[in-house]
């Protein structure tokens, strides 16, 4: 866990904090999304936070989609894909510069493109394996 508290820098220090997990061997987990939920066959908005990390940090960025979320009852199942990675290739430096904030965005739109050509069929398999019945429907809105 990398702590984020007011005072303990900004974007670069946590992208120093993260290239250095991943230095020493480390996985780092982000959830990019943002914004209000989606439709069960549309993706989040993704933010590019990730890809200023990933960028100055080097690191490979394996997407991972999780679809049938969007509703949870007892019994149901979602599916879990891992898609191809990205390799970026060695740490930059610049990725906080306004060249760097263009690699950021194209590498964010590369990702967002990845899920969206594939989460409408896994939704769609996700919703296909529910159960005939919603067992416990208040949790499908628990978190809502």
């Amino acid at each position: 866990m990398i702590p984020i508290t007011p005072g303990s820098g900004g974007p670069r220090a946590y992208a120093s904090l993260a290239a250095e997990v991943m230095g020493a061997g480390g996985a780092l987990v982000i959830f990019p999304e943002k914004g209000p939920p989606s439709a069960p066959d549309a993706t989040r908005l993704i933010s590019p936070g990730f890809a200023y990390i990933a960028l100055y940090a080097g690191a490979t960025v394996i997407p991972v989609l999780l679809a049938g979320t969007h509703r949870i009852v007892r019994g149901s199942s979602f599916t879990v894909d891992a898609l191809p990675a990205i390799d970026l290739g060695s740490p930059d430096d610049s990725a906080f510069s306004p060249s760097g904030r263009a690699k950021a965005a194209a590498l964010t739109e590369r990702y967002q493109a990845a899920l969206d050509g594939l989460l409408p069929s896994r939704s769609a398999h996700a919703d296909a394996r529910r159960p005939g019945r919603d067992r416990w429907p208040w949790l499908a809105s628990l978190f809502h």
